[in-house]
């Protein structure tokens, strides 16, 4: 394992989940917004949300990841989940950040002007890794 991503994952808390791109073609749309938490067992619970359909709330990449991040938290049924061990998702995932799911919410709800947009409240939870940026943007623009 990746020593920087041990220490992340040391820390990484019950409010956060790991941002993901595919190493590999999957069955997972490009541009999807990709994310996993840790579950009790170690397993991570990985959701992704494509819009595959077409849906005019999820046009943005922000849109995307915030969809599937609330859904994986609240446990809404899906067909759009894998449960991963750790190496299988290693293997198969770039790690290219976190979202806190605590300050993305927050900031959801206390946006109370028209410059603070949804995508804007996204950011703002986000870090992404400097090592990771370019494989982060690549995605996004497939």
């Amino acid at each position: 394992m990746n020593p920087d991503l041990s220490l992340t994952l040391e820390f990484l808390g019950n409010e956060e989940a790991l941002i993901l791109v595919p190493k590999t073609p999957t069955q997972i749309d490009p541009k999807s917004g990709i994310c996993a938490s840790r579950l009790p067992s170690g397993e991570f619970q990985i959701d992704y949300e494509g819009n595959r359909f077409g849906a005019e709330n999820l046009r943005t990449y922000e849109q995307r990841l915030l969809h599937a991040l609330d859904r994986g938290k609240t446990k809404y049924p899906t067909v759009a989940r894998q449960f991963q061990p750790l190496a299988s998702l290693e293997e198969n995932f770039h790690i290219v950040g976190i979202i806190n799911y605590g300050i993305m919410r927050s900031a959801l709800q206390a946006r109370t002007t028209t410059y603070h947009t949804e995508e804007q409240c996204v950011r703002s939870a986000m870090e992404i890794f400097p090592e990771k940026t370019d494989v982060f943007e690549s995605w996004k623009a497939a």
